[in-house]
């Protein structure tokens, strides 16, 4: 909240945060729903993306317009980014907090998740980048 408070960006970071969460639930529902992840709390319904990984998702979505900004008409950068980061993020939640658990061979997952990634990356950027742009009056009138 603070963000969307005090960022200077709080009509672009609303746009997006409904967009992203939305990707967000897809994404992370369809490993579930492969078989290929689980969550050790899936609340509020098995086998879609739980609140609590929701909740991540909406953080994320308000990173675009500040901390990842860097990151705008680069999109090979985001995808590399993607490509690593992504799949870390998932191996440090089942190693190290035990937030998920992978149900089918960890390296399938990890390359799962960076090709899904290194994909979903540049195009959130683009969205982001999209909708930060201000708005141009209309040439017709």
């Amino acid at each position: 909240l603070l963000v969307l408070a005090f960022g200077g960006k709080p009509r672009a970071d609303l746009q997006l945060l409904p967009a992203v969460l939305l990707c967000g639930l897809l994404f992370d529902s369809a490993w579930t729903l492969l078989g290929w992840i689980d969550y050790s709390a899936p609340w509020p319904s098995q086998p879609w993306s739980p609140l609590w990984i929701l909740c991540i998702w909406a953080a994320f979505a308000l990173t675009f317009n500040h901390s990842l900004a860097f990151l705008r008409h680069r999109y090979a950068l985001a995808a590399l980014l993607g490509a690593a980061a992504g799949p870390f993020a998932y191996w440090s939640a089942a190693h190290g907090l035990g937030a998920v658990r992978f149900q089918a061979p960890q390296a399938l997952v990890l390359a799962g998740l960076g090709v899904a990634w290194a994909v979903m990356l540049p195009v959130l950027v683009r969205v982001a980048e999209t909708w930060a742009a201000p708005k141009r009056p209309d040439a017709r009138a």
